[in-house]
């Protein structure tokens, strides 16, 4: 599944079945997000007056689309998600917003065959780390490039490691980095971001790093415990297979981690690395 599902570094996601649960719970992140990043919708220095069209890859339910579409009406903002439910409950969304200047499409992020080279300003990413093995970053970014413009911008957005005083919740973000990496996936891609970027082609590399606080008392504590609740049950049937424990092994982990983060003295921070690159001018691949 190409829908983004990275809320609080949380792997979790890739485990979730139901789909109206996914739904629900990327909204959440999607105003979580809106309300911490200091550069807005769009990264620093974009320039909006210059740009036709524009790209957001594992768009899920599209609300990173509807927002930029909602905001700037002259420019075509098109999503893709390789889920046809994620796409038909974006496209609904645009029906019920009126907006014409919005297309949603289910494609691979991979092979985007549906685009020509340089057709979009801006190839808008954020958490793809869950859904893309080892081997296929170069070729994915590569294709990210082909289907941006020449001069046009990457915006491309992973959470990093977590900073807790919560030893249970360590202990299972380290049960799910385990499970990534046997399933051939990168644990934490954040320190690597930038070489990727610059290996595939990309140039203007810049950094960002954005921290979320999800402490006790912070704005954002609550759905920290209720999303972590849920998105860990789901979780726990895969990891009993394969971190190879009992299942009441790893219910009394993700209880404990429960637990101590309805403590009044827990803390935890989430940094968000946020890279934007350039396309060189004239360059097709």
């Amino acid at each position: 599944m190409n829908s983004s599902s990275h809320l609080y570094q949380s792997d979790n996601t890739q485990f979730i079945t139901n789909i109206n649960q996914e739904i629900i719970y990327l909204l959440r992140q999607h105003n979580l997000l809106a309300e911490h990043l200091e550069s807005g919708l769009l990264p620093a220095g974009f320039n909006t007056f210059a740009a036709e069209h524009i790209l957001d890859v594992a768009c899920g339910p599209g609300n990173w689309v509807l927002d930029v579409a909602m905001a700037h009406r002259d420019i075509q903002v098109v999503g893709i998600d390789n889920n046809p439910e994620m796409i038909e409950f974006a496209q609904a969304q645009a029906l019920s917003r009126r907006l014409d200047n919005v297309l949603f499409l289910v494609a691979d992020m991979h092979s985007m065959t549906a685009f020509p080279d340089d057709s979009f300003d801006l190839v808008h990413v954020r958490f793809i780390a869950n859904q893309v093995y080892c081997h296929a970053w170069p070729s994915l970014l590569q294709e990210f490039r082909r289907v941006c413009r020449p001069q046009g911008t990457i915006c491309w957005i992973e959470g990093d490691v977590h900073h807790t005083n919560s030893l249970a919740y360590k202990q299972w973000y380290e049960m799910i980095n385990r499970a990534m990496r046997s399933t051939q996936h990168i644990a934490n891609i954040a320190p690597i971001m930038h070489a990727l970027l610059r290996n595939s082609g990309w140039w203007d590399i810049e950094k960002q790093v954005c921290a979320i606080d999800l402490s006790a008392g912070s704005p954002a504590h609550n759905s920290l415990y209720r999303d972590f609740d849920f998105l860990s049950s789901q979780a726990c049937p895969c990891l009993v297979e394969l971190e190879r424990a009992s299942a009441e092994k790893i219910e009394e982990l993700r209880r404990k981690a429960l637990t101590e983060i309805l403590l009044d003295n827990f803390c935890a921070l989430w940094p968000l690395v946020i890279l934007s690159g350039k396309k060189a001018g004239g360059e097709t691949r």
